[in-house]
């Protein structure tokens, strides 16, 4: 038979039509796969829906920046944000190198600085190393921001859909946690604050673990070692905080049926052993860095006499700051004085409707014990933000809190008590959650019955939208260019050798430390003398201050060229003594190349000086003056 006819089922030989032949059965498979898939994506089209509502939210916070900006960065190309982009670079680096990840000598060269002491976020820094090794670090940095916003609302909105039916209600609580006081104040710089889609489903875990049996108590047990794990890969500070937060659940649900909890440890306790075992698994070798790798510190990596004063105000929930954009003038600025002025830090605002709202749903759902419990532990939570003192309207009162106790406890006297406030907002967006969906039931099984279905759900609407103004934020936030001399972002810093060390003007003076920034963006082929990370003390404790340079005479040097008159101490003389050691300082610690960049007060100072000390003119190209094989 020629190919331009085909055979019948019937027998009859017929012309075969233009094109490939049908495969009858293929497409019969191809349309039992799309029967089966389309209600599974008409499903998940409303959480996609919620996502980008909140996705555009965070995008609306930065504008007009974009997502994968790499010449803007948030507040300041300085100090922690600087920090944060050089650490989401570094692990890529490692990844790409194939080098220890939580330790490193290209910053504070020679001794190097242990990562794992640090908030070095290894986690994001792998969800983000595509970003970074296509668009750079300050990419990366600006991508995970929005992420941490858009993660954390929708982890509490998928954790309020087990406990609602109302997806509305789910949605404003998630949109509450998410985007709420504390989560505006860190979303200055602080990514491995904002992104916090971990504790509520850790909270959820164990709340299932303390009810399910068998092999559920397993499969929440695995969930919960997995969150752990990954908090600790982004924050181990967050991390004991959800830790401590959930025993005090534990324990509040626990008080008044001491019976009953004691009945379900069992199941509990199997699914706690695979929670343990698969967090001892994953994190087993950055524990082991932490506590016994080079240059690990002895204690915890910040004193708790320098975190004490980020502390929450007793009026804090009430008192609103310059971060919310309907507040009266006065009354922010007051509130901002709150938590040593950082407004960062002073994320407890709630508002006075909404804590009007909180405690009229609390006391209407008082027979839910869940509820009760939630409410107890942002409670609890609130009480540990205030501190080791009770502060009052800003004022230190000599009132001991229960935050002093853990300030005692080796493990726990790092954490920065102010922060227990995202766990305050974390059970406000519960219980209004709840609260919505239980008030709507409610409406409608009334409405039923007097036809006014409509006019109750706009009434809630409304209700809702009135507790949820004062805490809209003042977005978007500010911005900075990163500033960065044309050296380094062409070929010309190629001539810096790879490995090679380099000292930087202006050296690591807080908040100064673009050399940090610099090396970050030149894909870390050199390593800098300085560099701000927590990093090991001379007592062997952890100090987050920059090292000092050892011939004072270049320390006193870059700080009057920075500072000129408001220098604490004077330039030195260009005398021989103070040279040679300079000299002397350049041959022992390797230095390769020297770069200054023209900023601070006298600039021309510290090149006047190193022309000297180095007996030759600079080479000046794309903004900085370089001095090439120096130790030579």
């Amino acid at each position: 038979m020629d190919g331009g006819a085909a055979v019948a089922p019937d027998g009859a030989v017929r012309p075969a039509r233009d094109g490939p032949p049908v495969d009858a059965a293929r497409h019969a498979r191809l349309g039992s796969s799309w029967r089966r898939l389309a209600p599974r994506l008409v499903r998940s089209l409303p959480g996609i829906v919620v996502l980008g509502a909140y996705a555009a939210v965070a995008i609306a916070a930065y504008w007009p920046v974009g997502p994968l900006s790499s010449t803007q960065i948030p507040l300041c190309a300085c100090g922690d944000q600087v920090q944060e982009v050089w650490f989401l670079a570094w692990v890529e680096h490692a990844i790409h190198h194939g080098v220890n990840p939580f330790f490193t000598s290209a910053i504070n060269y020679p001794t190097g600085v242990n990562l794992a002491v640090n908030t070095s976020m290894p986690l994001l820094g792998l969800l983000a190393a595509p970003v970074t090794a296509l668009h750079g670090p300050v990419a990366a940095y600006n991508a995970v921001l929005r992420l941490g916003f858009v993660a954390s609302a929708g982890a509490m909105y998928l954790v309020l859909r087990r406990f609602t039916s109302y997806r509305p209600a789910a949605f404003v609580g998630g949109l509450l946690y998410g985007f709420s006081p504390y989560m505006i104040g860190q979303g200055n710089g602080h990514a491995f604050l904002v992104f916090a889609p971990l504790p509520p489903v850790m909270l959820l875990a164990l709340y299932e673990l303390c009810r399910a049996p068998g092999a559920a108590a397993r499969r929440w047990g695995l969930l919960l070692g997995a969150c752990a794990a990954a908090q600790y890969l982004v924050s181990i500070e967050m991390l004991v905080s959800t830790a401590v937060c959930g025993l005090a659940g534990v324990v509040v649900a626990a008080a008044p049926r001491p019976g009953a909890i004691a009945s379900r440890l069992p199941g509990a306790a199997r699914g706690i052993a695979w929670a343990l075992a698969l967090f001892a698994l994953v994190v087993a070798f950055p524990v082991y860095e932490f506590f016994r790798g080079p240059q690990h510190i002895a204690g915890p990596p910040h004193a708790a006499t320098a975190l004490a004063a980020y502390r929450a105000d007793l009026l804090g929930p009430i008192v609103p700051t310059v971060e919310q954009r309907f507040a009266p003038a006065a009354l922010a600025a007051h509130g901002t004085s709150f938590a040593a002025g950082n407004v960062g830090e002073n994320g407890i605002y709630l508002g006075v409707p909404l804590v009007v709202a909180l405690l009229a749903l609390v006391v209407w759902m008082r027979r839910d014990r869940l509820v009760l419990v939630v409410a107890a532990v942002g409670l609890v939570a609130f009480v540990l933000a205030l501190g080791s003192r009770l502060n009052v309207d800003g004022h230190v009162t000599g009132f001991p809190m229960p935050f002093a106790l853990l300030a005692r406890v080796p493990i726990l006297s790092g954490l920065l008590p102010g922060r227990f406030s995202l766990f305050t907002q974390l059970a406000a967006a519960f219980v209004l959650a709840v609260g919505i969906d239980r008030v709507r039931a409610r409406l409608r099984a009334r409405a039923s019955r007097d036809g006014r279905g409509r006019a109750s759900t706009a009434l809630l609407g409304a209700a809702t939208l009135a507790v949820l103004v004062p805490l809209v934020p003042r977005v978007p936030y500010p911005w900075s260019p990163t500033a960065l001399p044309s050296y380094f972002t062409s070929a010309r810093s190629e001539a810096i050798p790879t490995g090679s060390v380099v000292l930087t003007y202006p050296y690591d003076f807080a908040p100064y430390n673009e050399a940090m920034l610099w090396q970050a963006l030149s894909d870390m082929r050199f390593r800098i003398i300085g560099g701000e990370a927590t990093r090991r003390g001379p007592d062997g404790e952890g100090t987050s201050s920059v090292a000092p340079l050892a011939p004072t005479e270049l320390q006193n040097l870059f700080r009057a060229a920075l500072l000129g008159s408001a220098s604490p101490v004077p330039a030195p003389p260009m005398s021989g003594l103070g040279l040679r050691r300079v000299r002397s300082f350049f041959s022992r610690w390797h230095v390769g190349t020297v770069v200054v960049q023209p900023v601070g007060a006298d600039p021309a100072l510290a090149v006047r000086y190193l022309t000297v000390a180095l007996r030759r003119l600079p080479v000046v190209t794309g903004q900085v003056d370089v001095w090439y094989h120096v130790s030579g």
